[in-house]
């Protein structure tokens, strides 16, 4: 039988479980064994079927459901047969500690000590969802107190053990982590408890115990109703796949400072060239109330909006300029016969004027108005893409003088309640820095521009299928050794930057940007210092600084750093970094130099980036140490069906390298003559 890789797992889970919780109600002998065995067949069986109804149609994990279905057929036959019972457990340590017992009972050894070794192995994985557990422990007690359930009683036990199971599914696993997902994992493990002290009652009269069935059935509630139709609120709580909060905290602050948000719409600039914020979010003017987040857009030159004495539309620098779309969707509205007031004028009978309101592909609905009159060159009914030419900025409706307004609301009516959006692919311009950034939601009189793609870069840090690298690298303690890293792509479609050994990093590029993300495999720190190097790289010209985050695993940290820093920040997963790119005129190249930094913890990289063969050389820096220095060798294509394998040096010292020291890498073609090429 073949099921997805998931779907094996939570199957082993379910098997195990089962046979956890006959080994710890009956004695073992040949017919314990022959239950066990019967009943892992089941669970294959029941995993099946709940795969195709469950799984498939309502989108339902499996958990622990196999597992407590096939115990109640079990059971019942185990007392038919006679099955000797087990030996009771000894008490163990810990036992005065009671919101620990229940950790212990999910392994059905619900003793001080059991709950200890459990806790411990969270505390190791994961302390967030320790946290989880004792938290939902705790108030299921006081729960339970209150309805005047003895502590000591077994069934105080099962309704704490399915609440803390609960909690941490539902708060730790499955939703993103945060207030909201607590608070509803809280509520769930309550309620977990209310629901065992109901099965108690009802399978007591066919004498079958509880085990996990409330915590399933208050999981499965939770995610039927908590989902996008509940709102927009609603529309992103669960994960996609399940992880460890920690991974998924990582994994979010990561996407966010990338311009990934759940929280928040995604919009490129409507306009090319550099513009000001005339009123951002909350603008005392008019974006107050159910307008609360737009962004009206305007150009000044030495802090004027206008040439001349500005009594004429055309002295205004925006007026007349072009509206691109920030985004991709479907032109539903598009009004473009109101005519353009004079300076100081405003129509407030038609407040937004002639405008455009598109219906985004992701959610939401976006608007620009004020616009020029008989500019608009959409209809209703068009599909947009980021970049297309829409229409000119103008001074209709509402406007004193010309602007462009901009922002996104949650339905179709005109004017009706706006939602988070921020621009993305924006520099800010600030007295000595240049602010490049991915997520950004520009304050009033900021000035922002739109940057210029930087082609020959773009094209020299291309990383195709098949391309290889080979480098030199230098140790901190003066060790050479050459290191060979190629790009593959997997079933899923996604692209890695793979080590000679099994390491690898997930990147993704655009025309303006080339990420790295999601390290995976064992120890490299060749392949750590690339991506704390480079990072999130900005394919677009002009010196720049930018923010982003690097994975805690890539830190060239020793464990007891690791440790310091899993105590005292539990949930600061990521590391912040700060990067700043400027041109060398006399090298020709760019020089980006990367501060990474976790708690009171540092490290430093820079890299050399040349326009004709990309990332040249690299160094990690902790301290006024480096650790590790890389320079580009060689760059070549991997053997395919019909494609040779071939490389081709790039530097004299790289043959030289090789025979002084014997280091020849397997598969790299030394008899080519150096060139300067590119990645390409």
């Amino acid at each position: 039988m073949q099921f997805s890789s998931e779907t094996e797992r939570i199957e082993i889970i379910n098997g195990m479980l089962l046979g956890m919780l006959m080994g710890s109600l009956f004695a073992i002998n040949t017919h314990s064994i022959c239950l066990i065995i019967i009943g892992s067949a089941l669970v294959v069986l029941i995993s099946a079927i709940c795969t195709d109804t469950l799984s498939s149609r309502l989108k339902l994990p499996l958990l622990g459901l196999p597992y407590s279905i096939v115990a109640f057929m079990l059971l019942p036959l185990a007392t038919t047969i006679c099955l000797p019972r087990a030996s009771s457990h000894l008490p163990g340590l810990f036992q005065s500690i009671d919101a620990i017992l229940p950790l212990g009972a999910m392994y059905f050894n619900g003793t001080g000590s059991g709950g200890t070794l459990i806790l411990l192995a969270f505390c190791l994985s994961s302390r967030y969802l320790a946290l989880l557990a004792i938290a939902s422990s705790l108030l299921s007690s006081a729960f339970l107190s209150a309805v005047g359930v003895p502590a000591e009683s077994m069934i105080s036990l099962v309704c704490r053990m399915n609440s803390v199971l609960a909690g941490c599914v539902i708060g730790g696993l499955f939703a993103v982590p945060g207030k909201r997902s607590i608070a509803v994992a809280m509520a769930a493990a309550v309620l977990a408890s209310a629901l065992a002290l109901a099965f108690n009652q009802i399978l007591s009269f066919v004498g079958l115990p509880v085990l996990a069935l409330p915590f399933v059935v208050v999981t499965y509630i939770c995610m039927l109703v908590f989902n996008a139709q509940r709102g927009p609120a609603w529309a992103y709580f669960w994960l996609p796949v399940p992880a460890l909060p920690e991974a998924s905290l990582e994994q979010i602050q990561i996407a966010t400072i990338r311009g990934v948000d759940y929280r928040s719409i995604a919009l490129k600039a409507p306009f090319q060239g550099q513009w000001q914020i005339y009123q951002g979010f909350g603008g005392a003017h008019t974006h107050r109330g159910n307008w609360h987040y737009a962004l009206d857009f305007f150009q000044t030159s030495d802090s004027q909006s206008f040439a001349g004495d500005g009594g004429q539309l055309g002295d205004y620098y925006c007026f007349g300029k072009p509206v691109f779309s920030p985004a991709y969707g479907t032109v539903i509205d598009a009004i473009s016969d109101l005519p353009d007031n004079e300076p100081g004028d405003v129509d407030t009978i038609n407040n937004w004027g002639n405008h455009i309101l598109i219906r985004l592909d992701c959610g939401g609905y976006v608007i620009l108005a004020h616009l020029q009159e008989q500019s608009i060159k959409v209809k209703i009914g068009t599909r947009v893409a980021p970049g297309d030419r829409l229409a000119s900025v103008g001074n209709s409706g509402r406007s004193p003088q010309p602007h462009l307004h901009m922002h996104v609301q949650e339905s179709a009516y005109l004017g009706a309640k706006t939602i988070p959006f921020h621009m993305s692919g924006i520099i800010t311009h600030n007295p000595g820095e240049n602010t490049y950034a991915l997520r950004v939601c520009p304050r009033e009189n900021d000035l922002i521009s739109v940057p210029n793609h930087n082609q020959p870069l773009k094209r020299a840090l291309r990383l195709v299928v098949g391309n290889t690298f080979v480098f030199r690298v230098t140790d901190e303690f003066g060790e050479q050794s050459l290191r060979k890293l190629h790009v593959s792509l997997d079933l899923n479609g996604q692209f890695w930057l793979t080590s000679d050994g099994d390491a690898r990093i997930a990147f993704s590029s655009s025309d303006e940007l080339l990420a790295f993300y999601n390290r995976q495999g064992g120890k490299d720190m060749l392949l750590d210092a690339i991506v704390l190097a480079m990072g999130s790289t900005p394919l677009v010209e002009g010196d720049l600084t930018w923010h982003d985050m690097a994975q805690n695993r890539v830190l060239p940290r020793d464990w007891i750093a690791r440790l310091s820093h899993a105590i005292f920040y539990p949930f600061s997963p990521s590391a912040q970094s700060k990067y700043i790119r400027n041109w060398d005129s006399f090298q020709k190249l760019w020089t980006q130099q990367g501060e990474h930094k976790i708690g009171n913890w540092t490290c430093h990289t820079s890299a050399q980036l040349c326009e004709d063969r990309g990332l040249r050389e690299f160094q990690l820096q902790i301290d006024d140490r480096v650790i590790l220095n890389a320079s580009l060798l060689e760059l070549g294509i991997r053997e395919d069906n019909g494609i040779p394998e071939w490389s081709s040096p790039l530097t004299a010292d790289a043959t030289t390298l090789r025979s002084g020291r014997d280091a020849r890498v397997p598969g790299v073609n030394h008899g080519e003559q150096a060139s300067c090429i590119s990645s390409t």
